[in-house]
């Protein structure tokens, strides 16, 4: 019995001093030391004010050293840390500006810190700022944002498994305030047209109708999130405005599709959403809006999605990996692919997310099979609130031409003659009180002769003869 009582207390002993050989979190060390490399040697110009820089910290897990995954795949060869800081300079815009991480590594002795680019602090630890070795220099933005960090990384153990450990925290001298996410559960985002398996949940599937002897208005709402900690709460709310507007302005709640980070949001006011991971899904919808003659008269895209430099939307991290493939990205030429020629009388697509000009320069490329194509979007110092103040306040009697000439600068207004002269639901710009904007909501009778007409889309001129 005695012995055993030996090694009971040999074992009590030994964890309590493991225990305090761990080093242990120093958020607000860790936090002042990034910053002072921010203003000292990184990027001056980006600190304006401490309490307007947000915080997020990924702290030491007792499950081993931690992993960075950034969606674009350029943290790969970033290595394992013992804890990660991340600064967000810019937290009231839209990501697609540039954030800074930090790597946190422990008993570290100074010529190993400093033959790693980074600077040794008190206690042995070691902080240095991440960068990316390889910079896609010729893409098609030709921007620095190719080379810079612009969205916000997933943390998880070495061995990639498990929640994101990446927190905001509210603290130490930073903005006193953290985003909210909206997402609240998990849901499997498999996508019907891709996935053959009784595993891939088809009951809430979306269908694609165009009614018979009739041209109806129609809405998509892509709005990715990414992943949990990007799908902000604010995100939701632009999806509320958005589609109370559609509905003031004639479009049936049936006609109105909303995409939304997994799909998961218990929303009265949107009715169904949908997982944005069914590229597919969404992809062929529009296709059918588009390739059926006389299906739609209006066709709305809203795009409020974290954006790639080159103008693609990052749909939702469906395989949890922490970086996109192909099937997790909506791209603008494969958006444009998708509207092009299209039947509708007059598609409007509002890009409320960053590198929305990459959308504008191809669209004013490809003009010739998108005469019909109105295209706005945002700039890249507008605050995140821009588009969506500007889209509430549209009503039945908003001209196109008022909502395009409010708008930010960057813009395509399309080849057709007098495209922009009508609203959104297809009504006459008119101040003329006889003439009622309801007579043009939600979806019109086709006559016969209409339906035998060629398929194409006119010029207004052409409709007048």
């Amino acid at each position: 019995m005695k012995f055993n009582v030996e090694v009971l207390v040999f074992l009590v002993l030994g964890s309590c001093g493991a225990d305090e050989r761990r080093p242990r979190a120093d958020v607000g060390r860790w936090a002042s030391a990034a910053l002072r490399l921010l203003e000292t040697e990184s990027c001056p110009k980006c600190v304006a004010s401490k309490a307007q820089i947000r915080l997020y910290v990924a702290e030491p897990s007792p499950k081993g050293k931690l992993r960075a995954f950034v969606a674009d795949g350029s943290a790969r060869q970033g290595g394992t840390h013992d804890a990660i800081v991340v600064l967000d300079p810019k937290p009231l815009l839209r990501f697609g500006h540039q954030v800074f991480m930090f790597f946190i590594d422990f008993k570290t002795t100074r010529d190993k810190c400093e033959a790693a680019g980074g600077i040794l602090l008190e206690g042995g630890d070691c902080i240095q700022l991440w960068k990316k070795t390889r910079c896609h220099r010729r893409s098609p933005s030709k921007r620095a944002a190719s080379c810079q960090l612009i969205f916000l990384p997933e943390v998880r153990t070495a061995d990639g498994q498990g929640e994101d450990l990446l927190t905001c925290q509210a603290s130490h001298g930073f903005i006193n305030s953290c985003p909210v996410s909206s997402v609240k559960n998990r849901v499997s985002t498999c996508d019907p047209l891709a996935t053959n398996s009784k595993t891939c949940d088809t009951t809430n599937y979306l269908k694609t109708q165009c009614a018979f002897m009739q041209t109806c208005d129609h809405a998509m709402l892509i709005s990715g999130g990414w992943n949990r900690q990007m799908a902000e709460e604010d995100a939701l709310k632009n999806l509320r405005v958005v589609n109370k507007m559609l509905l003031k302005n004639g479009f049936l709640p049936n006609n109105i599709k909303t995409f939304y980070a997994n799909g998961f949001v218990d929303d009265d006011e949107l009715g169904d959403v949908y997982p944005s991971g069914l590229k597919l899904a969404l992809r062929y919808h529009l296709r059918t809006l588009c390739e059926t003659p006389r299906c739609a008269d209006s066709i709305v895209l809203y795009l409020n999605s974290p954006t790639r430099p080159d103008g693609a939307s990052l749909l939702w991290d469906r395989d949890s990996n922490g970086e996109a493939d192909e099937t997790e990205v909506y791209t603008i030429k494969e958006l444009l692919r998708d509207i092009d020629g299209c039947k509708a009388k007059r598609v409007v697509i509002l890009a409320d997310q960053s590198f929305s000009e990459e959308l504008v320069r191809l669209s004013m490329k490809h003009s010739t099979n998108l005469r019909n194509l109105i295209a706005l979007g945002v700039g890249p110092t507008d605050a995140k609130q821009t588009m969506v103040a500007l889209l509430g306040k549209v009503n039945p009697g908003t001209c196109l031409t008022e909502l395009v000439s409010q708008s930010s600068d960057v813009k395509y207004a399309g080849a057709m003659e007098d495209i922009l002269n009508g609203t959104l639901s297809g009504g006459p710009c008119t101040a003329d009180r006889d003439v009622r904007p309801e007579r043009y909501f939600g979806c019109q009778n086709l006559s016969t002769l209409e339906m035998l007409e060629p398929d194409q889309v006119p010029d207004n001129e052409d409709r007048r003869r």
